[in-house]
């Protein structure tokens, strides 16, 4: 059970990083490096060389972000419970490694994040 963690804000990060030992979580920040590599070459600690194909924009601005891999239902519950009852500031795009976004590059996987919380926010 690991978070994968792009948070600008020392305090949140410190406040979520807090969290994850309290709850037994491991975590790790990732950062515009990250952009072009697949989650499974993230979640798997670099294993292989899957590099996604998405082109990045030159100027991009990487949006905060947590990546859920390895949580369990009940896990993720009681992380995404605690999270709150800590006030911890919203972090607007999350997601959950599942088999069908694997080979995703971290960039493909926010856009799509981004794109889903767009349609869900549409007045």
């Amino acid at each position: 059970m690991k978070l994968y963690l792009k948070i600008d804000n020392p305090e949140k990060l410190t406040a979520i990083e807090t969290l994850c030992k309290d709850i037994g979580a491991e975590y790790e920040t990732i950062s515009y490096k990250d952009l072009k590599r697949n989650l499974l070459e993230i979640v798997s600690g670099g294993a292989g060389n899957n590099k996604g194909t998405s082109s990045v924009p030159m100027v991009y601005t990487m949006p905060e972000l947590i990546i859920f891999s390895g949580f369990a239902e009940e896990n993720l519950d009681k992380f995404l419970k605690e999270y709150k009852a800590r006030g911890i500031e919203k972090v607007q795009l999350k997601a959950v490694v599942t088999p069908y976004n694997l080979n995703w590059s971290l960039y493909d996987l926010i856009e799509q994040l981004k794109n889903e919380s767009n349609q869900m926010y549409k007045n």
